[in-house]
């Protein structure tokens, strides 16, 4: 029994989820030592959000890598990097209790930093996870070419 337990997917993620939930706490607390605690915009959810993305972007060119070499990808290695680490990093629920708090203030120059956070958190996370995914590709594209 212990031993299916140690071995089932739950374990997995919540290493991954157990890393990645305290990288995202130390990314605030840097963030608070820095000029930017003293702003409004929560730039520590922002950071971890592009970050997660960065390495997610990461990771799926590294599973798209290893599969077109027919190399066995385990599942549990996608659940402990992306589902766990990726998830437990990022969070869509804190980027949406920051957003929220912002849009439904009375002062327009918080509604528009609400918006801001809507369109920053969005958008440069896509960015991340698109440019290092293809950073990827182009590097392990790179180096098939230069074997050959």
């Amino acid at each position: 029994m212990i031993k299916k337990f140690l071995t089932s997917n739950y374990v997995y993620v919540g290493i991954g989820a157990f890393i990645g939930a305290n990288l995202r706490y130390a990314i605030g607390l840097y963030v608070k030592m820095t000029p930017l605690s003293h702003y409004p915009f929560h730039f520590d959810t922002l950071f971890a959000n592009m970050l997660g993305s960065f390495i997610a972007g990461i990771l799926a060119g590294f599973f798209v890598f290893l599969s077109h070499r027919r190399v066995r990808i385990l599942r549990h290695m996608r659940l402990l990097w992306m589902t766990g680490l990726c998830g437990g990093l990022t969070t869509f629920s804190t980027f949406s209790s920051n957003s929220l708090s912002l849009l439904l203030s009375s002062d327009y120059k918080m509604i528009a930093l609400g918006v801001l956070n809507v369109i920053a958190n969005v958008s440069l996370s896509l960015l991340c996870f698109f440019l290092s995914y293809k950073i990827f590709r182009i590097l392990t594209s790179y180096r098939e070419g230069s074997k050959e």
